[in-house]
Parts: structure tokens; C-alpha cells; sequence
């Protein structure tokens, strides 16, 4: 027994109750023991300083060659958008995306990866320490100065990568500015986890942080000799992404990102890639200050993407200039539709694009309807505001539809009534130059497609097709003309139309058509004639505004009108009849409207 022991229960003898004092001097003798076995293991656990050294394994990565992980990250839908630059010049851009693939050569470049891995309490703002560790090899991590090591407790790590080519990592404060470089990926995971020995293991989930972006502009109207200006959102320059409590945001953001660009006076010219930090960003726009195609400069354009650029990605912006050289008699590649600045449409067919519900017209009115399904109190309405002066600098209204004409559909007087003899499916009624004057525009009547062309919201030399230009059938006899034609899947029911189906996504009405009908009904029902598709878009109820039978049946207003004053030549069509191509319906019906090619 120690001395400090036996002086305890020598005090303890001297008391009355010995028996209680050797009953006491048991317990202190027992605690005793037990604070020296656990001293023991401690000391022999815990280095100087009582810390402890920190294991890391890394998840979701492997290691090839030396790139710290094999990128192959999958696919994203390529989405296209089209631009009207003047008269027909228009500009198709198309954001297609890949897996980043490797860029090092593993011939000159040896170095393994580098992982920084930093501690915070379990707060994950307080910075306790950090080390530094490279990738092995064998993908395994081995320190470059020394392990982690941190007192047991709770804490939170986050791990980051560094580009090989660094010799040497900076110190970090509170937050630091990673050093990345075009061609280099980011990794980053964390974890949290209860340290409260040697023997622990942390597992850390890394994922990809960075995407790539780079432009390719080509076209088929002369050569590029100069483009500049160029610049992308989100983009953020080399060495601008802050690491700060545990987290990984946007540093000193440059909001615009310039690329440098391959040799000019060429068809098509690329530009370098870039990084780009694509998380929290909602568009990816794209501006070109400055193009000459051909010797004539063009200035100002902008190109914006709905979907979310994505990590893990390297993306290709393909921008194509080429001019309207669709042949006479040729339909435009899409229904009228908003593109949400004016009605416009697509003068060529783009995929995935050529079966755009579009907007609905009454016959002979400039006035677009929404085609959502709606109360006629909140139904979208796009009014044309016409400057007779300066049509180019011609406006659109959009507000509903009780604010601009009232609470019945009947209200709406924005359309032509007309009686039209000789009643011929040849008749070019209502793309003649008599209705298609100043006063007609100011009307909001006339030639929607020719309309939009002397504004500049579509391309000139388009114009409303006669019933006749739907199908050159029984001419002769309209009312022969107007019958069905019984139609069976993908096959030829007359004069070069078929049938498409199936009819089964584009039912859901309320939820599926948008106001500014821009909805795709990819695999809807429709009809098409050679390359061209006619989408089942349905039509609005020519006394209430209703809307009906999206993904069953279309209705397309031709300029022809009909005997009538209160009908018009259409093509009509639905899944149980077939296919009328000279069909004659109310003009208050809502129906949709595809330009053709003078």
C-alpha cells in the first residue's frame, strides 16, 4: 500500500467505528486502483498534449492512373433555344453536356492528388487544425507533414482537393481561396463523427463541385472573323471559390467569365474551357457583345437556359448563325408560342421543339390566348401594340383577360367577321394586302405571321397557309373537301399527312398546357407531314373560352374563310374521325396557327 494510502487508513483506525473505517479504506482503496488503470491506458493512448491521431477513408471515389477519381459522371438533355437576330438570320444555340474526362498526362505529370482535410468543432464554424495528405498510388491517403490529430471530442471535417501541380498548400485562416485551374475538377465531402480515440475511423463521401464550359460557334452564312464580349453567367474566374466553416461557397464572385478563342476567320470557332462553380445558380446566360459574320457585325445578343447547370459536367454552348433558306410552301418548324418577352415562332423545325402546344388566336385576330385551362377572369391574353410609325419598336400588353375585354368570351372583339365568296379552299382572304394595312395592325387583325415579321419578332417572307396549302384535295368541291379522312397509326391517309400517337401525355389539361404555350407534348398525339408536326394541341370553345381536347385533337386557322360570316377554313383533326384538311369551324373558336414560307 502507498503511503498516502495507509496515512488515510491510519485516520480512519482512530476513529470510533473501526469497522466502518476499514469498510471506507475499501472503497478508496478500490477507487484508487481504478484511476490508476485508467491513467495507465491513457498514457498510453493519448500523445503529448492529449490528442489523438485521426484515420480517414475516402467513399465514392476511385483512383486511375493519376487522377484522384474517374470521372464519369453520367449524361444531362441537351436543350436548344433559338433567337431571332433580324430579318432571317437566327441564331440556334444548344447546350449539350458530357462527362468531364481527363485532362493531365500522366507521361509528365506524377504527382498524386492532394486532400486537405480540415477539423471544426462540432459547430462547424470553429477551426481546430487541419493536415495535408497526398493520394497514393494505390488511391490510399498518406500525409504530407503529419497526420491529423485532434483531442477526442466531437467534430466536423471537410476534405477538398488541390490541383496535382502544386508543390506546396497554403495555410488556411478562417477561410482561403482555393487555387483551381481550368482543367481541374474540385472534390469536396465532410462528415461528422465522435473522436475519442486513436482507433477512430472517419468516412468521408466526396462528390464533384465544379463544372466546364465552353463555347462553339459556327456558321453556315460566311466566316466568323471576329467575336468578343463573350461572357458567361454563372462564371466565376480561377482561384474564386472560398472554403469558410465547413462549407464551400462563391468567393470574390466574378460574374462575368471571358474565354479566349481558337483562330478567327474560320467557319466555326471554340473557345477555351473554363470552370465553372454551377451550384445555387438557377439560368446559365450567354451574351456576345460583339460577332462578324461575313463582314457585318452584329452586337448585343443574349441566349438564356432554363436548367440548372449541374456538377460533374463539362458543357459545350454550340451557337449556330445561319439564315431562313426554308423553300416557298414550306410550314415553320413550330406553332405560334411566347418566348416570354413576344409571340414568335421556330422558321425551322428544332428538335424537340416542333411540338410546342402554341397559343390560341380567334380567326383573323392578333391577339394570343393562353391555352392553359383557366377562368377566362384570369386567362393570359398577349395584346400587340402596334407603332405604325416604327414597327420594330411595336410593344406587347399581357394581362388577363377580364382586364382587357371583359367576363365573357364574347366579349373579345379582336377577330374578323366576314362572309367570303367565292367559298374556295383557295380563297387567300385574310393574307391579302387589303388586311394587312396600319389600320388592321391597330385593329389587332390581320395576318398574325406576316405581322410578326414586319415587327421583327419572326422572320419576313411568312404568312398564313390557305386551306388549299393543308392539302390539295377535291378543290374543286369544298364541302368534299371538308369530310374526314379515317386515319391508322403511321400510315399515309392523304396527301403526305400521317397520323402520330399515342394520345396518352398530353390529357391532363390543367396541369400539363402553359400560358405561354410553350408546353411539349413530346409524345402526344398529332399529325405530320413530311418533317413537319402538327401537335394535338386541342382549341378553345367558340362561346366560352373553354379549353378542350389537348393530346385528342388539333385545330390549325388557315387565311381562307368561308361562305359563312361567323365560320373559317381550318385543318382539323382528332383521334376518333381522322383528318379534315379543309374543315370549316366557328371563327370564335381559339385555335392555334402554323406559318408557311412565301
Amino acid at each position: 500500500m502507498k503511503k498516502n494510502e495507509k496515512m488515510m487508513c491510519v485516520y480512519l483506525k482512530a476513529k470510533k467505528d473501526v469497522s466502518m473505517g476499514h469498510y471506507i479504506c475499501f472503497i478508496i482503496l478500490a477507487l484508487c486502483s481504478l484511476t490508476f488503470l485508467f491513467s495507465s491506458c491513457d498514457a498510453k493512448e493519448i500523445p503529448s498534449g492529449g490528442k489523438v491521431i485521426v484515420n480517414f477513408s475516402l467513399s465514392n471515389i476511385s483512383y486511375n492512373g493519376n487522377e484522384i477519381i474517374t470521372r464519369s459522371f453520367g449524361d444531362a438533355e441537351p436543350e436548344t433555344v433559338v433567337v431571332h437576330i433580324e430579318e432571317d438570320l437566327y441564331m440556334y444555340a444548344s447546350l449539350e453536356a458530357a462527362p468531364i474526362s481527363p485532362t493531365r498526362d500522366s507521361a509528365t505529370n506524377h504527382n498524386p492528388g492532394k486532400l486537405r482535410i480540415v477539423a471544426y468543432l462540432n459547430d462547424g464554424i470553429s477551426y481546430r487544425t487541419h493536415a495535408d495528405y497526398a493520394v497514393t498510388n494505390t488511391g490510399e491517403l498518406s500525409p504530407i507533414d503529419a497526420p491529423l490529430q485532434v483531442e477526442p471530442g466531437n467534430y466536423k471535417f471537410a476534405a477538398y482537393s488541390y490541383n496535382n501541380e502544386q508543390t506546396s498548400l497554403p495555410s488556411p485562416f478562417t477561410h482561403e481561396i482555393l487555387n483551381i485551374n481550368p482543367e481541374n475538377d474540385l472534390l469536396w465531402g465532410s462528415a461528422s463523427a465522435s473522436i475519442v480515440s486513436s482507433n477512430s475511423n472517419v468516412v468521408i463521401k466526396m462528390e464533384h463541385k465544379l463544372s466546364q464550359l465552353k463555347i462553339e460557334a459556327t456558321t453556315t452564312a460566311g466566316t466568323i472573323t471576329n467575336i468578343s464580349d463573350v461572357f458567361a453567367v454563372p462564371g466565376y474566374e480561377i482561384g474564386k471559390f472560398t472554403v469558410h466553416s465547413g462549407q464551400i461557397t462563391k468567393g470574390n464572385s466574378c460574374q462575368q467569365l471571358f474565354p479566349s478563342w481558337s483562330t478567327l476567320n474560320q467557319v466555326t470557332v471554340t473557345s477555351e474551357a473554363r470552370t465553372v462553380y454551377p451550384h445555387g445558380e438557377s439560368i446559365t446566360a450567354i451574351h456576345i457583345g460583339t460577332i462578324t459574320i461575313n463582314g457585318k457585325t452584329h452586337q448585343n445578343l443574349n441566349v438564356g437556359f432554363a436548367k440548372s447547370l449541374q456538377p460533374k459536367i463539362s458543357y459545350t454552348l454550340k451557337i449556330n448563325f445561319k439564315k431562313d433558306d426554308a423553300p416557298a410552301g414550306s410550314f415553320a418548324g413550330s406553332n405560334i408560342y411566347w418566348d416570354g418577352s413576344k409571340l414568335t415562332f421556330d422558321p425551322a423545325v428544332v428538335k424537340d421543339r416542333e411540338n410546342l402546344q402554341g397559343v390560341f388566336f380567334k380567326w383573323g385576330s392578333l391577339v394570343g390566348l393562353s391555352p392553359k385551362q383557366e377562368l377566362l377572369t384570369t386567362l393570359t391574353v398577349y395584346i400587340p401594340n402596334y407603332d405604325s410609325a416604327n414597327p420594330g419598336a411595336s410593344a406587347w400588353t399581357v394581362t388577363n383577360f377580364k382586364s382587357a375585354y371583359g367576363n365573357q368570351w364574347k366579349d373579345h372583339t379582336d377577330w374578323l367577321e366576314v362572309s367570303v365568296l367565292p367559298d374556295d379552299v383557295r380563297n387567300t382572304y385574310l393574307i391579302d394586302m387589303e388586311r394587312n394595312t396600319d389600320a388592321y395592325y391597330t385593329a389587332r387583325t390581320g395576318d398574325i405571321c406576316q405581322y410578326l415579321g414586319k415587327i421583327g419578332a419572326a422572320p419576313r417572307g411568312y404568312r398564313m397557309p390557305t386551306a388549299r396549302e393543308f392539302a390539295d384535295v377535291d378543290i374543286a368541291n369544298p364541302e368534299v373537301a371538308a369530310k374526314w379522312y379515317p386515319h391508322t397509326a403511321d400510315v399515309d391517309v392523304l396527301d403526305g399527312w400521317r397520323y402520330k400517337g399515342p394520345v396518352y401525355s398530353w390529357v391532363d389539361v390543367t396541369t400539363s398546357s402553359l400560358a405561354n404555350g410553350q408546353y411539349k407534348g413530346i409524345f402526344g398525339a398529332g399529325m405530320y407531314k413530311g418533317k413537319t408536326e402538327f401537335p394535338a394541341s386541342g382549341h378553345r370553345h367558340h362561346l366560352y373560352g373553354d379549353v378542350e381536347k389537348v393530346g385528342l385533337a388539333g385545330q390549325y386557322w388557315s387565311a381562307s374563310g368561308h361562305g359563312s360570316p361567323s365560320y373559317s377554313r381550318m385543318l382539323d383533326f382528332d383521334v376518333t374521325n381522322g383528318i379534315r384538311p379543309h374543315g370549316h369551324v366557328a371563327s370564335t373558336m381559339g385555335a392555334t396557327i402554323r406559318c408557311i414560307k412565301k
